[in-house]
C-alpha cells in the first residue's frame, strides 16, 4: 500500500490494521465504501480483530509480525483502550500513560515502522488542543506526533503537532458515502468558525448535484442540525445559496457561488 499524507509520499509496504472494536461484518461495510467494484482489497494490508493487552503478550505479537514482514510500513491500533496495560499500584498517572506507549515507540524505532494508536478525547474543552486527549499529558509526551480530531457545533477540526512534523490546524469534512475525510480550509480559532461551516455546507451542496434540506446536510457532515439550519439561513440571506420550494424546504448553490 502507498499514498500521501499531508503531501508527503508514503512508500509501499505491508500494513497491519488492528480493528479491535470492529467485527467482520462492520469491517466489510466500511471497506465497501472505500473500494469500488473494480478494485481488489490490497494484499499487503492485513486486518486482525484481536490482540492481548500490551503487557500480556500484545507487544510480543506485534514484534513477531514485524519480524515476519520485512517490508513493513504501518501498524494501526484501533483503539488504544483495548490493549492498554494495567496500571501498577501506586504508579503515578503520568508515568503510567508514558510507560504504556513507550513500548510501542521502541518497537517503531527498532523495526523502522510507523505505529498509529487511535485513542479517545475528553468531552471537556481545553486551551491546548493536546490537553483534550483522554488521560494525562504523558500520552502526548510519549508519542512522536499527535493528531486530534475534534468537533464543535460549527466545524470539525484536525490538529497535528509533533517532533518532526509541521503544525497543522485544518477544518475537515466527512464523506459518509465514501468513508473518507477531506480538508477544506485552515482552522481559525479567533472567530471564523462559522465561515468554516458555511464552506463545508457549500461543498456538500455542490457535491450533491441537487437541492438538499438542512437535515440532509447536517447528516452528511455529522454536524448539529440547528447549527447547520441557522448557517444555511444566513448563507441564503447573504446570497451564497438559494432556496428551492416553499417554505425554504431545500437549498442549492447560488449562481454567484461561494468565495
Amino acid at each position: 500500500m502507498g499514498g500521501k499524507l499531508f503531501g508527503v509520499a508514503i512508500e509501499q509496504g505491508d500494513v497491519l490494521y488492528l480493528a479491535l472494536e470492529d467485527g467482520k461484518r462492520r469491517m466489510q461495510a466500511r471497506v465497501c465504501k472505500q473500494i469500488t467494484e473494480f478494485a481488489a482489497w490490497p494484499g499487503a494490508c492485513e486486518v486482525q480483530h484481536r490482540l492481548p493487552a500490551l503487557d500480556e503478550g500484545g507487544l510480543d505479537e506485534i514484534r513477531q509480525w514485524c519480524v515476519e514482514h520485512p517490508n513493513r510500513r504501518l501498524i494501526v491500533i484501533d483503539v488504544f483502550a483495548k490493549v492498554r496495560s494495567q496500571k501498577r499500584k501506586d504508579e503515578d498517572p503520568y508515568q503510567y500513560d508514558y510507560r504504556v506507549l513507550t513500548g510501542l515507540q521502541r518497537l517503531a524505532l527498532t523495526y523502522h515502522v510507523a505505529i498509529v494508536v487511535v485513542h479517545h478525547v475528553r468531552k471537556a474543552s481545553a486551551d491546548d488542543v493536546l490537553d483534550t486527549i483522554s488521560g494525562t499529558t504523558g500520552i502526548a509526551a510519549a508519542a512522536d506526533s499527535a493528531m486530534v480530531l475534534g468537533r464543535n457545533k460549527r466545524a470539525v477540526r484536525l490538529y497535528v503537532r509533533g517532533r518532526d512534523v509541521e503544525e497543522v490546524d485544518k477544518v475537515v469534512i466527512f464523506d459518509r458515502n465514501r468513508g473518507t475525510w477531506s480538508i477544506t480550509r485552515d482552522f481559525d480559532a479567533a472567530g471564523s468558525r462559522l465561515r468554516g461551516l458555511a464552506e463545508c455546507i457549500y461543498r456538500v451542496l455542490v457535491r450533491a448535484g441537487g437541492p438538499l434540506t438542512p437535515k440532509q446536510v447536517a447528516d452528511d457532515l455529522g454536524a448539529d442540525y440547528q447549527a447547520v439550519k441557522k448557517a444555511m439561513q444566513r448563507m441564503r440571506d447573504n446570497g451564497d445559496i438559494e432556496s428551492v420550494g416553499e417554505p425554504y424546504g431545500a437549498y442549492r448553490p447560488a449562481t454567484a457561488g461561494f468565495p
